[in-house]
């Protein structure tokens, strides 16, 4: 918490002792702070200790727009006269500081905005009234930003506006129904973590595999044609000689992918395909970017193979990666949360669907796709 500095002058002038502001909680007071040039005038938004109850403020601590406004003045006013010509417009949502339109920036909106600082950004505020100065302006302009934005039809109404305000109502609607241990991966029991890691082997344990590309051709004649021009080329050079001579359609529009593999050729997670065993091996055999020197005969055919990458064996143990899986059980968590949400809504509110009236979409593949035979990335 951030209380008044005692060494810093400035902050005992600031200190108002108007009525409704020392209505205000105690936080409020322990924030000691601000003040702000608006108008030409100094107007306090610091708070005080709570006074007793009847007991006036000193002179010394009414704010300089008071004494400024007492001046002014014919007659002899009390003090109390005097705190109330300055006094902030206090309302049941809190006391406004600034005012634009039907906008208003309240003492209270203040106060949070501060508590939302790094402690070591306070103690600048508070050692130089500058820096404090500064940070007001700041969040007087943001209000008047905002004021000109709800103002203008074509920003408030822009699709992009509109869907981020969605997206935020949607993220404040969550977080009011989900319980906060939902959230937070260090509330997962170790059983369970255990019982995760246990369940998916091959998550954290794989053979060594490879990622490599082939050109593939009727004859070893022509093969042995290409391979001067595969082993200079560089990504774009042999994207260009795969589309233009390779007969595999499967993996012509990737530039020749053929996924990632073990040295058996076998996919990671998948069992219902595999890459010919003699193009397997002879990519284990390379170093990345490197291309084979002689071509792979494959079946009735003949492959260049180039090899893009080789990842390494791994074996990682439950303390290796605890704190990944209490990321992805908390994650799990927060769905089947958001699901149960969602039946919620769906059975208070009608919900209608007209399927029928769904326009068609075709798909299409934009070259350089990877191939969906391979596997996905094991990182």
């Amino acid at each position: 918490m951030i209380s008044p500095s005692s060494h810093a002058p400035w902050a005992d002038g600031l200190r108002s002792g108007s009525a409704r502001l020392q209505g205000l909680v105690r936080l409020a007071a322990l924030f000691g702070l601000a003040a702000s040039w608006m108008g030409g005038e100094r107007v306090s938004v610091a708070f005080a200790e709570p006074e007793a109850p009847g007991e006036a403020a000193p002179a010394a601590a009414q704010p300089a727009a008071a004494k400024s406004a007492a001046a002014k003045s014919a007659g002899a006013e009390s003090a109390q006269a005097k705190s109330a010509a300055v006094e902030p417009e206090a309302t049941d949502s809190g006391t406004t500081y600034f005012r634009i339109g039907n906008r208003r920036l309240t003492v209270e909106d203040i106060v949070r905005d501060l508590g939302s600082i790094e402690p070591a950004r306070i103690a600048q505020l508070i050692e130089h009234p500058a820096m404090l100065e500064k940070q007001l302006k700041q969040l007087r302009e943001r209000e008047i930003l905002i004021w000109g934005a709800e103002n203008a039809p074509d920003i408030r109404n822009h699709p992009t506006v509109r869907r981020k305000v969605y997206q935020v109502a949607i993220q404040r609607v969550l977080l009011k129904r989900l319980d906060p241990e939902h959230l937070d991966p260090s509330k997962i029991p170790a059983s369970e973590v255990q019982a995760y890691y246990d369940s998916h082997p091959e998550a954290y344990k794989r053979p060594a595999l490879a990622r490599a590309l082939h050109l593939q051709v009727k004859t070893r004649e022509e093969a042995m044609e290409l391979l001067p021009k595969a082993k200079a080329a560089g990504p774009t050079a042999f994207r260009e000689l795969v589309l233009k001579h390779t007969i595999d359609e499967e993996t012509k529009l990737s530039s020749g992918d053929l996924g990632e593999f073990d040295q058996q050729g076998r996919y990671r997670n998948r069992a219902d395909a595999s890459v010919e065993k003699a193009i397997a091996e002879a990519a284990f055999k390379l170093a990345p970017g490197q291309v084979a020197s002689q071509p792979v005969p494959v079946n009735d055919a003949w492959s260049i193979v180039k090899l893009v990458r080789l990842y390494p064996e791994k074996d990682e143990s439950l303390e290796e990666v605890e704190a990944s899986i209490r990321e992805i059980l908390a994650r799990q968590t927060r769905e089947e949360k958001v699901q149960e949400i969602m039946d919620d809504l769906k059975t208070r509110y009608e919900v209608t669907l007209y399927e029928d009236n769904l326009v068609p979409i075709q798909l299409e593949l934009v070259p350089g796709t990877p191939p969906t035979h391979g596997a996905t990335s094991p990182h």
